[in-house]
């Protein structure tokens, strides 16, 4: 990916219906797929020290899990969506250029790089993913103060998730 990412966007429902192996064996909606994708984004961005938002579509995170740390994590109201969400934050970015959007819906790619960001498919998300952090077991010696448990993005493809 390019050198001149500052911060990535992720449109969360879209990756988790796009990765159908991220939410197996749960409902790619369901709480434990978000919680899993959370888990591997903060990663990421231990890793990579690329910033990410994460946004998803539902019911405003009433009783979700929270991730502490940087990664922002935002829930569309009950009158607005995600891609909303992202619409609005790369059009108020001064740099849009040095965001990245991650989403499976090619037309909220195309009105994305349409306001100035890159975009990339969840698929693409993914292989940058692996090469950004190494591989280890799933709750690694690189736990931050806070105690969050992270998992490994080498088993996002082969091991189910159990939460």
């Amino acid at each position: 990916m390019s050198p001149d990412c500052r911060h990535l966007v992720v449109d969360g429902h879209s990756v988790l219906f796009s990765l159908p192996q991220l939410a197996a064996p749960h409902a790619p909606a369901s709480r434990a797929a978000r919680r899993a994708l959370i888990h591997a984004l903060q990663r990421f961005q231990d890793f990579s020290g690329i910033g990410v938002s994460v946004a998803f579509d539902g019911r405003g995170g009433a009783g979700e899990f929270r991730a502490p740390g940087t990664l922002e994590i935002r829930y569309a109201g009950s009158h607005q969506t995600a891609d909303a969400i992202i619409e609005k934050s790369v059009a108020s970015h001064p740099r849009p250029s040095e965001l990245v959007v991650v989403s499976g819906d090619i037309q909220e790619r195309t009105t994305v790089e349409a306001l100035g960001a890159k975009t990339l498919s969840p698929e693409g998300l993914l292989d940058w993913m692996r090469d950004a952090c190494p591989p280890g077991p799933p709750e690694g010696p690189r736990t931050p103060a806070h105690g969050t448990k992270k998992i490994a993005v080498d088993t996002l493809r082969t091991t189910p998730l159990n939460t």
